[in-house]
C-alpha cells in the first residue's frame, strides 16, 4: 500500500544481500570445520608419536617404582595427573597461540569486534578438543604399559642398567699377556 515504484527493487536488493551474507557465513563455518579436522588429526598423531617415544622411559620409571613397592593404583593416579597436566597446559598454550595468530592475521580490531561470548565459546571448544585429543594420546599408551608384568619390567630395567662397579672378567688378550 505504501511502496513506490522504485522502492520494491531496493527492498528486494537488501534482502538478497543479507541472504548472500548468511550463505557465505554458513560456507565459512563448514570450511572452518573441514580445515580444522585435519589439524586436529595431525595434533593427535603428533601427540601419539611423542607418547610412543617417551613410552620406554616411562616403562623404566614404572618398573623402578613397582620394584620399590608402588602398586597399580599409585601408578594410575600418577599417569592421570601427568596426563591432565600435560593436556591442560598444551591446550591452553595452543589456544593462546591460536588467538595471537588470528590477531596477527586479521588484526585486533577485527577479532575483538565479535562478541565476547562467541570468543569464549570458541576458546572453550578449542581447549576442550585439545585436552581430549592429547589426553587420549598420552593416557592410552601409558595405561597399556601398566598392564605389563613386573617380571618383564625387571628384565627391562636390568638390560638398561649399567654395571654397578662389579669386577669384569679379563679379555683373552689380557690373559695371554700375563
Amino acid at each position: 500500500s505504501g511502496v513506490a515504484h522504485e522502492q520494491d527493487f531496493l527492498i528486494d536488493n537488501v534482502s538478497n544481500t543479507l541472504q548472500v551474507a548468511r550463505d557465505d557465513a554458513a560456507v565459512g563455518k563448514r570450511m572452518f570445520i573441514f580445515l580444522g579436522l585435519p589439524g586436529g588429526l595431525l595434533a593427535a598423531f603428533l601427540a601419539a608419536y611423542t607418547a610412543s617415544i617417551l613410552a620406554s622411559t616411562q616403562r623404566r620409571e614404572q618398573a623402578n617404582l613397582r620394584i620399590r613397592g608402588a602398586h597399580r593404583g599409585h601408578l594410575l593416579r600418577m599417569l592421570g595427573y601427568r596426563t591432565l597436566a600435560l593436556a591442560g597446559t598444551g591446550s591452553v598454550v595452543g589456544a593462546a597461540i591460536g588467538l595471537l595468530s588470528v590477531m596477527a592475521i586479521l588484526g585486533p580490531a577485527t577479532l575483538f569486534s565479535t562478541s565476547l561470548g562467541a570468543l569464549a565459546v570458541s576458546a572453550l571448544i578449542s581447549v576442550g578438543v585439545g585436552m581430549v585429543t592429547t589426553a587420549l594420546a598420552l593416557y592410552l599408551p601409558g595405561r597399556r604399559s601398566l598392564r605389563r608384568e613386573i617380571s618383564q619390567e625387571r628384565s627391562e630395567v636390568m638390560l638398561s642398567a649399567a654395571p654397578a662397579g662389579g669386577r669384569r672378567r679379563p679379555s683373552r688378550s689380557t690373559r695371554s699377556r700375563r
